[in-house]
């Protein structure tokens, strides 16, 4: 990541092998950074003037989520954001016709799925999205405890674009703790994954030794804010600078 960095959302286009996104042996510098909780407009544009930005932005369509977006947000500011950066509608058991006029009037570059929706519902949603938005991606979240979680995702192979790996606790992400990393020895998905759950700016050096071949990206968000979806930009922006420097 260098200081005139922006992804574009092709980007995220497609599912990225490890031989093509460079993880073996990798720097901290092929980290994709997803800020999720996002909310005010305002907030949005310091994140991305800073010399570091974020990779992605994650916006949360659940109505019991403390960083729900409401009517916060206007569908031509996002539209407009979407040819800037990658950006995702983060929703919870919503229903497919939701998802799609979500995505319709917000211009998403990925859904994240974050509850418990089966492979059958993700392959129909699939199908459902790509007639209408074939660039947009589904990203699915997992909650994790146990390796017998990870082991799950394998059904979701050829399904989804992404996962998502959190921490299992009360509410549906956001639980600002963080699961046992070592269990990543066990992930044996072929799918690039997100580490998310509790992650904070003391956890560099951590994340920096992972060395997953299908590490994509780290999802921050809860530990980064003043206020429920309104992040610090100074420490986000200091995370993902000590994030792009070796060692």
């Amino acid at each position: 990541m260098t200081s005139n960095h922006r992804v574009q959302t092709t980007a995220f286009q497609s599912v990225i092998s490890p031989q093509t996104h460079g993880i073996h042996g990798h720097s901290s510098r092929t980290l994709r950074i997803k800020v999720c909780g996002l909310r005010e407009e305002a907030n949005i544009q310091a994140l991305l003037a800073t010399p570091f930005p974020p990779d992605a932005l994650g916006f949360i369509f659940y109505p019991k989520s403390p960083r729900y977006v409401r009517e916060s947000l206007h569908p031509d500011f996002m539209r407009s954001l979407g040819q800037r950066i990658c950006t995702v509608g983060v929703f919870v058991n919503a229903s497919p016709d939701t998802i799609l006029h979500t995505i319709e009037s917000f211009g998403f570059s990925a859904v994240q799925l974050h509850g418990t929706e089966t492979s059958d519902f993700c392959i129909s949603l699939k199908e459902r999205i790509k007639l209408t938005f074939p660039a947009v991606q589904i990203w699915k979240a997992f909650s994790i405890a146990t390796s017998e979680d990870l082991r799950a995702i394998v059904q979701y192979e050829g399904i989804i674009d992404k996962v998502l790996l959190d921490t299992k606790g009360a509410a549906h992400g956001g639980n600002g703790t963080r699961f046992d990393w070592s269990l990543l020895e066990e992930y044996s998905s072929q799918v690039p994954f997100f580490l998310s759950g509790g992650i904070a700016p003391e956890h560099i050096s951590e994340i920096k030794k992972i060395q997953h071949p299908y590490l994509y990206g780290v999802d921050i968000n809860s530990r980064f804010e003043v206020a429920p979806a309104l992040k610090d930009v100074a420490a986000v922006h200091g995370f993902l600078e000590r994030l792009s420097h070796n060692p």
